[in-house]
């Protein structure tokens, strides 16, 4: 069994805001009878392509997906949710690691947060959860859905309230943010939560491949403040989320109010900022428990038993023992499967020496299989193995993206032949560095290295298309099928042959107007240093409005209001298509000539 220990992580701790002021949270109380009942799910056909198109199979029945429609039925968002309807409980022995006793307990209520941007005008919810097809595994069907009224903003924010970072490896939008919340401490005791954390999160990242992939993680910290230490037997203490060991008469499995959980962490951080939330009990007696919210406690055995939970909601791996209710069927998961091939990890069998197929798994003694003999999905102590390592890692790449940022930031460049432009690539790499940059100028490769620069004297003038790809060649993942470790940035370059033209042409002046008849006059003016085309433009109802574009200096402005005054202005383009400052205006009377 392994023990925590400590300076395995170095660690940054500050006090902190994350829930931006654009951010506005909603609360919905989901019951679990309305997801027992079959729904119409006809007219949100085309919802439903576009769910399966971006989230693909549920890979546990224990997930939900949401989509945020704003007031004209369109997407705003996709998102992947653990179910809040659903207490997974599992107690290890601390000694062996085998399971002892296991439940998967449907609660009756359960509220789900999400995170929305105030700028956007949510009208609805769908809510769709996993249906179990005996021959082909899980698929998504519609359940239930919510119109937004003002009682759904009723939760106050308290923005950093109680919150720390304690591990800072870049931006909540391409990290994983792990958070630990603080149970059971007084606040004589809340001091030492940081010290107690610093243990768990160095057991966190010993464990393969996390370790690997640190870096793509943050690390919060949620203090809480308890009346009483330490968790209840049976029944709750005087605790900030009433924990309490023996749960459902599991002497190890340890709960928590789930939903006062989740509202306390979602009031403080953003949805970006908590992919996955464990509770941390002040106690050293062993246990825990899995679900939308994880648990833990303080024991030196916790963290393997806590590692196996995450795997659960956030690696979405099965369970790898033969103990509990069981049925045979086609299962999601990547680590288990009905077919006695072992088919779906057959990738493995001749690389990593331990993978092959064994009879027992997903709590089915028989016809259920496993890729390995002990995984840590089926022994605490174990390690995770090739399996289910490349399942996590697949999954780490489904929050994050091995292109950090690329330099310059904006898609469209213009250069001339006598000039030159560098781009770079920022990489988000693992220990291995095995995140490797590629750049492909026209479908050609011209570099492999983090930068690249555009000569413009090395080509012809025209339009070139120059892309950066970042890939991820670990040997830990094999089959990558919805190529979760690559990502990709396209430039469009337009390379002409002028060497000034991408100054910025001055204004246009010494306008002058030639009147024809009594509505339509003749614009000249001279042209100014840079410009290549001009648009004459002519206030209409107090907006500056497009009247014409040409690459003469002369044009006829006809059609106009009979013996009318008429303001225009002239603005100069470069080749670059870059506009120029406005000439100051000419006033027009269709009575006469004026010069500017």
């Amino acid at each position: 069994m392994k023990a925590m220990t400590k300076g395995l992580v170095t660690l940054l701790l500050f006090y902190c805001t994350t829930l931006a002021s654009h951010a506005k949270l909603l609360e919905f109380v989901l019951t679990n009878q309305e997801f027992l009942m079959d729904r119409e799910s006809q007219r949100y056909g085309d919802f439903l392509s576009q769910l399966n198109k971006q989230l693909g199979q549920p890979q546990s029945i224990n997930t939900l997906a949401v989509i945020q429609l704003n007031s004209h039925n369109k997407i705003v968002k996709i998102e992947q949710l653990t179910s809040p309807l659903m207490l997974r409980g599992e107690a290890f022995n601390s000694q062996t690691g085998f399971i002892e006793s296991v439940i998967n307990q449907p609660l009756d209520t359960g509220n789900l947060y999400l995170n929305v941007d105030e700028n956007e005008a949510i009208n609805k919810i769908l809510i769709f959860s996993p249906k179990i097809n005996p021959e082909k595994g899980l698929a998504w069907q519609f359940s239930t859905e919510r119109h937004v009224a003002l009682s759904n903003y009723g939760v106050k924010e308290k923005t950093g309230e109680s919150v720390f970072k304690l591990v800072d490896n870049g931006p909540s939008s391409n990290r994983v943010d792990l958070v630990f919340v603080a149970e059971g401490y007084t606040q004589n005791e809340i001091a030492r939560f940081k010290e107690d954390l610093t243990t768990v999160v160095n057991g966190f990242f010993e464990e393969h491949p996390l370790s690997l992939y640190k870096s793509y993680f943050n690390v919060w910290g949620v203090e809480s403040i308890s009346n009483q230490s330490g968790a209840g037997y049976s029944y709750p203490k005087d605790t900030r989320f009433k924990s309490y060991f023996n749960c459902y008469n599991i002497d190890r499995l340890l709960c928590v109010d789930i939903n006062e959980v989740q509202k306390y962490v979602s009031q403080r951080l953003s949805s970006h900022s908590r992919d996955i939330i464990v509770v941390v009990v002040n106690t050293d007696k062993y246990g825990g428990s899995g679900g939308a919210v994880a648990t833990m406690s303080l024991h030196s055995s916790a963290v393997d038993l806590a590692l196996h939970e995450v795997a659960h909601t956030f690696g979405l791996l099965a369970d790898e023992y033969d103990y509990g209710s069981c049925r045979v069927a086609a299962a999601s998961e990547a680590n288990v499967t009905n077919n006695r091939s072992g088919s779906k990890w057959a990738h493995w069998v001749d690389v990593a020496n331990n993978v092959s197929v064994f009879e027992g798994a997903k709590y089915c003694r028989y016809g259920m299989y496993r890729p390995t003999n002990n995984s840590l999905m089926r022994v605490l102590g174990q390690p995770f193995y090739a399996v289910n390592s490349e399942q996590l890692i697949r999954r780490i790449y489904s929050f994050t993206t091995p292109l950090s940022s690329q330099t310059p930031n904006t898609k469209t460049i213009s250069l001339s032949t006598q000039q030159q432009q560098g781009f770079a690539a920022s990489l988000l790499q693992p220990t291995t560095n095995t995140v490797t940059a590629r750049w492909k100028l026209n479908g050609k490769p011209v570099s492999s290295a983090t930068h690249f620069t555009f000569m413009g004297n090395n080509y012809p003038p025209g339009r070139y298309q120059l892309t950066v790809e970042a890939r991820d060649n670990t040997s830990h993942v094999i089959i990558d099928s919805k190529n979760r470790l690559k990502d990709t940035f396209t430039w469009d370059i337009k390379l002409t042959t002028v060497s000034n033209h991408c100054n910025t042409p001055a204004p246009p002046s010494h306008l002058t107007a030639q009147i024809l008849d009594n509505n339509s006059f003749q614009l000249s003016w001279l042209a100014p240093t840079h410009a290549q085309h001009y648009t004459v433009q002519r206030l209409i109802e107090g907006t500056w409005q497009d009247e014409v574009n040409t690459a003469a200096t002369v044009v006829k402005i006809t059609n106009l209001a009979a013996e009318s005054e008429q303001l225009v202005r002239v603005i100069g383009t470069n080749g670059c298509d870059e506009m120029g400052k406005a000439s100051e205006p000419l006033e027009v009377s269709l009575k006469g000539t004026l010069n500017s």
